[in-house]
């Protein structure tokens, strides 16, 4: 059974993305405050983006690059990654300059198949966000007496675990014909279509070389995960067996599934074609079961129960409790940090689902230590030791300087990283507002340029068995 503990905090708010329990504002102290970038130096990838900030000019700021086709600087000093290699942005304001060494790296691009083992997963994942209070903040390890107004608190009865199945079989006509006939349906998204038991180098060929990140899952096999056209509308994972799919998940608002699923289906057209709710654990799955595959889509409960995900499984790897249950699962180091990288990547295409802005994947290995940290203590706790997590985030995003926004998500037991996200955003209760923080844009009427690190960790002995957390945050 999952649990999910929340940190109050007292200040009625927006919160800032996921769970959010506080946003920290920035201070007002009466002495004069010393001019700098909020950044000195900072990398990303090419087409992400960062936005600097000159902290305490008082005057108008002019923005330049040393190289603009390496990177580009806005006027508002947004600055988004054009090709590989390392500019200089310089910031000037009443007659001083100031300097952030900017380095761009190529997006990952590869096709090698790791070596597969196989495996299984699901469990019950709890999940704890904290966040900081424009007042008076509370004590983010208690339990709140009251929600405020803008920090629902989230409690599920139980957790997810019942998944389904369904075939799938691809559209398009790939540039290598099929090494074996795909088993049922065809999941298509966008413009592409694939299909469990497709060959992995058919997919390959429909969705060309727009490989993202690669590794093996908790359930074993050799995962791969695209994000065509790098705008997250069409990111899809895949899991290879002996040269096959047997395992697709997406979330996106352009995918269908034959005619039985789609993005922004309602929960009766679910019904009518045979979907059951997973009611025993007020989780928002509907699941299916075909003679090939288990089948299961996600519902935005929160957001008049649209569809915006679904996972297939190849029903030949076992029963669902073998493919989403940690104790199943196999984890490792390289495993953890995946699921991490793949978290992150999911959040976004929740955010390209609502059309919200993207925000920038961080990989200060922040959030995966402290779900390592978790992990240890076989706890979901938010500090570590003596050490707040308000302190944590200033001292290691932020180099001991108060940041914008700030907030923390975690939970424990899911199996993978397509749960932990499912999860968090699955309906808690009536009064949660927890989908509206992910998707936050704004703060007082001004645009806020999030970042996102996440972490994922196991531990072998105790009952939690995974720990995922979130890492939201803006300068």
């Amino acid at each position: 059974m999952r649990k999910r503990k929340w940190k109050q905090g007292i200040a009625v708010l927006t919160a800032a993305a996921l769970v959010l329990t506080g946003i920290t504002v920035p201070g007002s102290a009466g002495a004069k405050a010393k001019i700098r970038l909020n950044k000195k130096k900072v990398t990303i990838k090419v087409g992400g983006k960062v936005t600097l900030k000159l902290k305490n000019a008082k005057k108008k700021v002019i923005w330049k690059s040393s190289k603009k086709k390496v990177a580009s600087v806005s006027a508002k000093g947004i600055v988004r990654g054009k090709s590989a290699g390392t500019a200089k942005i310089t910031a000037k304001s009443n007659k001083k300059s100031y300097t952030c060494t900017v380095i761009v790296k190529e997006k990952r691009d590869s096709f090698v198949e790791p070596d597969e083992t196989e495996m299984p997963g699901t469990t019950v994942p709890t999940a704890k966000p904290t966040g900081e209070p424009t007042k008076t903040p509370v004590n983010p390890t208690s339990n709140p007496t009251k929600a405020p107004a803008s920090e629902a608190p989230v409690n599920p009865t139980k957790a997810p675990v019942n998944p389904t199945k369904e075939p799938v079989d691809p559209t398009p006509e790939p540039t290598t014909a099929p090494t074996a006939a795909p088993s049922g349906n065809t999941l298509t998204i966008g413009k592409y279509s694939l299909s469990i038991g497709m060959s992995f180098q058919d997919a390959q060929n429909i969705l060309g070389s727009k490989c993202v990140d690669e590794g093996i899952s908790p359930q074993g096999y050799a995962s791969y995960i695209y994000n065509p056209g790098n705008d997250y509308s069409c990111l899809v994972e895949l899991q290879v067996k002996d040269g096959k799919l047997v395992e697709l998940s997406t979330i996106s608002k352009n995918f269908n599934y034959g005619d039985i699923a789609a993005a922004g289906n309602s929960i009766a057209t679910l019904k009518a074609n045979g979907f059951t709710a997973v009611e025993t654990y007020k989780y928002t799955i509907y699941s299916k079961t075909s003679d090939q595959e288990y089948i299961n889509v996600m519902t935005d409960a929160q957001r008049g129960g649209a569809v915006y995900g679904v996972q297939i499984f190849d029903k030949s790897l076992g029963s669902m409790d073998t493919l989403l249950y940690p104790k199943n699962c196999k984890y490792s180091d390289d495993i953890n940090k995946y699921q991490a990288r793949l978290t992150a990547l999911y959040l976004n295409a929740y955010r390209a689902y609502h059309g919200a802005g993207l925000m920038q994947i961080t990989d200060n290995g922040v959030a995966q230590a402290h779900s390592e940290y978790m992990a240890s203590k076989n706890s979901d706790v938010m500090d570590e030791g003596s050490v707040s997590w308000k302190t944590r985030f200033d001292q290691n995003y932020n180099d001991g300087e108060k940041l914008f926004l700030k907030t923390e998500y975690v939970s424990y037991g899911s199996p993978d990283a397509f749960s932990a996200v499912t999860y968090a955003i699955a309906e808690r209760d009536s009064t949660t507002n927890f989908y509206k923080y992910i998707l936050m844009e704004e703060y007082e009427d001004e645009a806020v340029d999030f970042c996102i690190e996440c972490g994922f960790a196991n531990t072998a002995s105790g009952s939690k068995l995974t720990f995922s957390a979130f890492d939201f945050y803006a300068y």
